[in-house]
């Protein structure tokens, strides 16, 4: 219940005064002159004031200067004058007051309008006031949160312009973020994530509200990528939408992963080895003796024709197990990329794979390449292997284009085909397509590769790898 000190010398009026406010639910105070009101006021604090402008001991401007005098804030106030005092009490709303009345007969009747209006906007002004401290607490608790924060925020344009950054990119990058700032965020990305990137914060910019789970490499002072992990939001601002984005430093796991995935794929490559060795240097050779046996078993005697049918399907057997043997110690070891190399080696899957008449196939060499260790001839035999079988298997009658060809210092290959899903490749699903393209994508990964799949209708038209040399 708000209490309102009324200054009245007048005891009549004053009581009327007071009795119309508690009927409406105020309390009061009644002093009859200004040296009184400054004494009640320094004791209780009151919500607002009614000042009678012309009193025996001050006027209204000095009860004004007193109350201020005495380090009080002034309260508001509503002055009440005689007729003719208009003047004057426009004066006084020029010093802040919020209206006047004209004692007169209308004055009892309008005081409760007058009192409710300037009540009202009390409360409005104290609501605004505690919400602006309400924000201001909320954003000194972000900038609390965001400073001493692991993560690292940005809040950029779709232009990648930056409106803020948090400071402590600072020490994550090794130069000033006002350094940072003027170049802009894209400025920073790796170059072959960032096509993809700009293409999501455009397509989160163009609405409010939207969000986003992504991840980039991003460049510091001394040229090495940082491998980031990122979640954004739009957020519209006036009449702007912003991106702001929720950064993680994850280089020191990828890293790990990719070490992970090199040391697994060296094992089994040489496990692959090892069963190619058995199978060439053991079973190959049980099997060509067996060959020979079956010769010297034909050479023996003159068989009847229902025997020698026998003996001639066993020996068909024998070529189709040795056939076997080498075509399968073939895909465990590909001796031809050390023979003869990789463009041999794709060269040679794309002929024999073309006889099948199961698709059709070109292979399109761009000279001059980059020279690539064997790990990355092997792997990307394998990888365009896997896409082969993968394809051939899922897509109907494809048509297939390879392309390899160096790109700064990499080397680069694109497999592109034309084609629909098979009925089987629906039965399967989606998920298990994908598992069978990420198991590519980390052997390519393992070798600080990228793998950059173009979907359009939910099928894989395009893949393009690309692996530093």
């Amino acid at each position: 219940m708000k209490l309102i000190l009324i200054i009245e010398d007048n005891s009549g009026i004053a009581e009327l005064i007071s009795n119309t406010l508690v009927d409406n639910g105020y309390r009061t105070l009644v002093a009859d002159s200004g040296s009184r009101a400054l004494e009640l006021i320094k004791k209780e604090p009151v919500d607002m004031i009614i000042l009678d402008y012309s009193l025996p001991d001050m006027d209204g401007k000095e009860i004004i200067n007193g109350i201020m005098e005495a380090n009080i804030d002034m309260p508001p106030f509503i002055v009440s004058t005689g007729r003719g005092d208009e003047q004057l009490a426009v004066d006084m709303m020029k010093l802040g007051a919020f209206d006047y009345l004209i004692k007169d007969r209308s004055l009892i009747s309008r005081l409760p309008d007058v009192v409710a209006k300037l009540d009202h906007d009390i409360q409005r002004e104290l609501d605004l006031k505690n919400a602006q401290q309400a924000l201001k607490e909320s954003e000194e608790r972000f900038r609390n949160f965001v400073e001493k924060s692991t993560d690292f925020f940005v809040k950029i344009t779709n232009q990648g312009q930056i409106v803020y950054i948090s400071p402590n990119w600072e020490n994550h990058l090794g130069f000033p973020s006002n350094k940072l700032a003027p170049l802009g965020f894209f400025k920073q990305i790796h170059p072959d994530d960032l096509k993809v990137f700009r293409k999501i914060v455009v397509d989160t910019s163009k609405k409010e509200n939207q969000d986003f789970i992504s991840s980039y490499r991003i460049q510091d002072s001394a040229g090495n990528w940082k491998y980031h992990e990122v979640k954004g939001f739009s957020l519209k601002e006036e009449k702007s939408v912003f991106v702001n984005c929720i950064s993680r430093d994850v280089t020191e796991s990828v890293l790990a992963e990719k070490t992970i995935a090199r040391e697994v794929f060296w094992a089994e490559e040489k496990e692959k080895k090892r069963l190619a060795e058995q199978l060439h240097e053991g079973i190959g050779p049980l099997i060509s003796a067996i060959k020979m046996g079956m010769g010297r078993i034909k050479s023996l005697k003159n068989f009847e024709s229902s025997e020698l049918e026998v003996i001639n399907y066993c020996d068909g057997l024998i070529d189709n197990a040795v056939n076997q043997v080498r075509n399968i110690a073939n895909d465990l070891m590909p001796s031809i990329i050390h023979d003869f190399g990789l463009v041999k080696a794709l060269s040679s899957i794309v002929a024999k794979t073309n006889k099948n008449g199961t698709s059709k196939i070109t292979l399109t060499v761009e000279e001059p390449l980059v020279e690539s260790d064997r790990i990355t001839s092997v792997i990307i035999y394998r990888a365009v292997h896997k896409l082969i079988e993968h394809t051939i298997k899922y897509i109907s009658t494809p048509s297939i284009a390879i392309v390899l060809f160096a790109q700064n210092n990499s080397l680069c290959l694109t497999f592109s085909h034309a084609g629909n899903y098979l009925p089987e490749a629906k039965v399967i699903g989606q998920k298990t397509i994908d598992i069978e393209i990420e198991n590519i994508r980390k052997r390519i990964g393992s070798l600080d590769g990228l793998m950059v799949l173009d979907q359009k209708s939910g099928v894989t038209r395009k893949i393009t790898i690309k692996i530093p040399c």
